[in-house]
């Protein structure tokens, strides 16, 4: 009877392994990551990124700035927010920038409430993905602080003094 108590433990354990390695990956096909690259909006990219966890897309100019990026063929942060949202994405991540910016170009992110952006070098993780919204204000704001060397950097309420603490 004791063999046969252990025999059940040990299935039940090896049960419990093979689960736990299922449901990782469960997890890793549940995550579906796109890349836009440099581009200008398209169907293909909605069609890959239709309620993809996260999309990734280049916003090099403000609203606006449509037939400057049409010619450059590169996108607007609204035209990247319109695949996103065209898309049904969970998550969309802006990056690429133009270096006319000190940041990042504006947007609305009560309008966009899905949209975050990134950086040069920075890293996240996917588990943090309903977190990366609510970074954009304070990721704009410790750009300018920096770009202008410590003075203000102010939009508003939120402005920074070198002198604040």
């Amino acid at each position: 009877e004791g063999e046969r108590g252990e025999e059940e433990a040990r299935g039940q354990r090896n049960k419990t392994a093979r689960e736990k390695r299922e449901d990782k990956e469960t997890i890793r096909r549940a995550w579906r990551i796109v890349f836009s690259g440099d581009t200008r909006p398209c169907a293909q990219t909605i069609s890959n990124a239709f309620e993809a966890s996260l999309l990734t897309h280049e916003a090099t100019l403000e609203e606006g700035k449509e037939a400057e990026a049409a010619a450059k063929k590169h996108s607007t942060v609204g035209e990247a927010l319109s695949v996103s949202e065209k898309a049904r994405t969970y998550r969309t991540m802006l990056t690429h920038f133009s270096a006319r910016y000190s940041g990042f170009p504006e947007f609305d992110a009560r309008r966009h409430p899905r949209a975050a952006v990134a950086v040069d070098f920075m890293t996240t993780d996917l588990v943090d993905l309903a977190l990366l919204p609510a970074v954009a204000a304070p990721l704009q704001l410790l750009i300018e602080f920096v770009a202008g060397n410590g003075q203000k950097a102010g939009r508003g309420e939120n402005e920074m003094d070198s002198d604040d603490e």
